[in-house]
């Protein structure tokens, strides 16, 4: 078999970028280095306009609302002393869900388009010759590396420094998602910054009935960031919950931030947080991530008709 395009990652990036070639015709593999879809450190807060973006493409997220996922009406953001509610117009909402629940349906979409996804396969090596290029024994024209944040491979960013940061270009996330009553309003997400100066911040998504997903990101990752979370997790959570339980405990990844392929040639492709689209400037990592999925599926149909 010869694939038009192998996709290394099957989350909402590398998915979508499947889900646009299997509809126009182009024989798709997704390798998948997890056995199945779990559960992300990101806070799972899919916005209106990223919603939007999907549905514009043909995506269904009927499922993934069945699913418990929460329908947000709006954000308050605070930063010191001030408050800043956004309010979405009457026909808008941003989806707070479980991410494993919203990249299945993704995944499940683009499979339903032809694509074919192949599971507990974690992908070492690339070889790229005049016909094509080999991995794990594919044969590919194409391929397009969908691995997040984490997938570059570069040990040398964890050296630490003398001033207690880890100089690493991506940025590093902190959750644990909780679930029980309390003050907070249940379809509003919640960002508060801590230092506006490198926009650090600690969230609170609501991704089900009482349930959060609560976590704490920093631009620039520090040694005592888990200290520092427990810290946060008692100002912003412990005051405005009556009572909750963990449904998972607190866990760290990377988030993204730095374009891991900067050398790409005709052939090779990258999405999502793996090549910087997160901007998290915003905070609309996923609709960025979506846009770039966009882009790229469509460089490779104009690749793909000169080969």
């Amino acid at each position: 078999m010869i694939y038009d395009c192998i996709i290394v990652g099957g989350g909402p990036a590398g998915s979508v970028c499947a889900y646009l070639l299997a509809s126009a015709g182009y024989r798709c593999l997704i390798l998948e280095k997890r056995g199945e879809i779990d559960e992300k450190i990101c806070g799972g807060f899919l916005p209106n306009r990223a919603r939007e973006y999907l549905l514009d493409m043909g995506l269904d997220l009927s499922e993934t609302l069945h699913r418990g996922a929460v329908k947000v009406r709006s954000c308050m953001t605070v930063k010191g002393d001030r408050e800043h509610c956004f309010t979405y117009d009457e026909k808008e909402y941003g989806i707070g869900t479980f991410r494993r629940n919203l990249d299945q349906d993704l995944l499940n979409q683009a499979v339903s388009r032809g694509a074919e996804i192949v599971f507990s396969t974690k992908v070492k090596e690339v070889q790229e010759t005049v016909e094509g290029i080999y991995v794990q024994g594919y044969f590919s024209k194409t391929i397009v590396f969908a691995t997040g944040a984490s997938g570059h491979g570069n040990v040398d960013l964890f050296r630490k420094e003398k001033n207690n940061t880890i100089p690493m270009k991506n940025t590093l996330g902190i959750s644990e998602i909780v679930r029980g009553n309390s003050h907070l309003v249940k379809d509003r997400v919640y960002f508060w910054y801590e230092d506006e100066s490198t926009m650090d911040y600690f969230w609170a998504i609501p991704v089900s009935h009482n349930t959060w997903n609560i976590g704490l990101w920093c631009q620039i990752p520090k040694k005592n960031m888990k200290k520092r979370f427990y810290e946060l997790k008692k100002k912003y959570i412990d005051r405005n919950f009556t009572d909750y339980e963990t449904l998972r405990i607190p866990k760290g990844a990377l988030c993204g931030n730095v374009n891991n392929l900067p050398h790409r040639n005709g052939r090779c492709f990258g999405v999502g947080d793996f090549c910087g689209t997160n901007r998290y400037e915003s905070g609309e990592g996923l609709y960025h991530a979506l846009v770039s999925a966009t882009e790229t599926a469509e460089l490779i149909m104009d690749e793909l008709k000169n080969l």
